[in-house]
């Protein structure tokens, strides 16, 4: 879990480190002060390390709804774990384990789910083409649409699309 600091403890290490960059960089820090500063700084992590923990579920259900809402207002646009691990930030690493341990899967399957289910949603009440839909939905081309669709739907874009919008005779 990461760890946090709240802004007075984040001004203490700010000021603990700039003592200790001062100091090496001078070259007149007595050792016993360079002990006490790492000891303090050391000390002042770990003390938001635990906090970190402590609050460590429901931080992690906070960041990875906020990840989820980023990619569902940017579904159009190519973005990569990079992005999206900085919207909330986390390391891509550490992101993509709160992200798999909250919704169980990770978040580029999410973000493709996310894509598809749009496209469906497209494809069902609009009029627009394959490509036009493939684009709007942040696919990188229509050929990459078409596969990953078919792979997660089982049919094309086109047999979707005759699909839902096939009517019961009568109606």
């Amino acid at each position: 879990m990461p760890f946090s600091l709240n802004s007075l403890q984040a001004l203490e290490a700010e000021q603990l480190f700039s003592l200790l960059l001062n100091g090496f960089s001078q070259g007149n820090l007595p050792e016993l002060k360079l002990a006490k500063y790492i000891t303090d700084l050391l000390a002042l992590l770990t003390e938001g390390a635990d906090s970190g923990f402590a609050a460590g579920a429901a931080d992690s259900a906070r960041l990875c709804q906020k990840a989820c809402a980023f990619m569902q207002q940017n579904v159009s646009r190519p973005l990569t774990l990079k992005d999206i691990a900085s919207q909330v930030g986390l390391s891509p690493y550490h992101f993509i384990r709160c992200f798999k341990q909250q919704y169980g899967m990770p978040p580029h399957r999410y973000l493709s789910e996310l894509r598809l289910n749009s496209a469906c949603f497209y494809l069902g009440t609009t009029d627009k083409t394959i490509r036009e839909i493939a684009f709007l939905c942040g696919f990188q081309s229509e050929n990459n649409f078409c596969i990953a669709f078919k792979k997660h739907l089982r049919m094309t874009p086109s047999d979707y699309r005759r699909s839902v919008s096939h009517t019961p005779e009568g109606q």
